[in-house]
């Protein structure tokens, strides 16, 4: 069961760039069989007794939303907002996966396949090369689906993690991944808003 939930998690962010609802039901399977087998209950012990604080975070930031909907002018559409809540279930589920390193590596390995693939794609689509002529992504905008704050955000993250990864490898794995780093920000500064901008140039400098 452990196999085939690490399996759904490499698929799932392998997809995420291209496709969020292909995403969203590789990972709600991945949650449903942590349920069942039990590793969602191991990851959520394991996140409360080492990760206290964040447990606690998170905890209220989710309370935070049940507690919003007493304010709500549309019930109904607050349930849609926290019901959309969901994947921060999965955060015991990827902690119980990821306690092996060569699992975890795995997964970032995936993550980072399928992010530098989608910077291909973006660029073939700048370049007018490739036109999907729908209403999430095209020549005009890159970003598609993702958007131009999220675009910013998630790349951002994974510029300043191949960075700080540069600094652990040596020869050609280093200049790789620092290489990888500057095309992700060419990319958000030549296809973002200044919103997208500034959340990437913020996370670098946090990371």
């Amino acid at each position: 069961m452990l196999l085939i939930i690490h399996g759904l998690l490499c698929f799932s962010v392998l997809v995420f760039p291209f496709s969020v609802a292909v995403t969203n039901v590789g990972l709600g399977i991945a949650l449903a069989l942590g349920f069942v087998s039990g590793l969602w209950w191991m990851g959520a012990k394991q996140c409360w007794n080492e990760f206290r604080l964040l447990s606690i975070a998170f905890i209220a930031y989710l309370a935070l939303f049940l507690f919003g909907l007493m304010w709500s002018h549309d019930p109904h559409w607050g349930v849609h907002v926290v019901a959309r809540q969901w994947f921060w279930l999965l955060i015991p589920v990827v902690i119980a996966v990821s306690v092996d390193d060569n699992r975890r590596l795995r997964i970032l390995q995936s993550l980072s396949t399928g992010l530098a693939l989608n910077l291909a794609f973006c660029v073939l689509q700048v370049l007018g090369y490739v036109d999907l002529n729908t209403d999430g992504s095209g020549v005009a905008d890159a970003t598609g689906h993702i958007g131009h704050i999220g675009f910013g955000f998630v790349y951002g993250i994974w510029a300043a993690w191949l960075i700080h990864l540069g600094y652990h490898r040596k020869a050609w794995q280093r200049w790789g991944a620092w290489g990888l780093a500057v095309w992700s920000y060419v990319m958000v500064f030549t296809a973002q808003g200044r919103a997208g901008q500034l959340v990437a140039v913020v996370l670098l400098l946090c990371v």
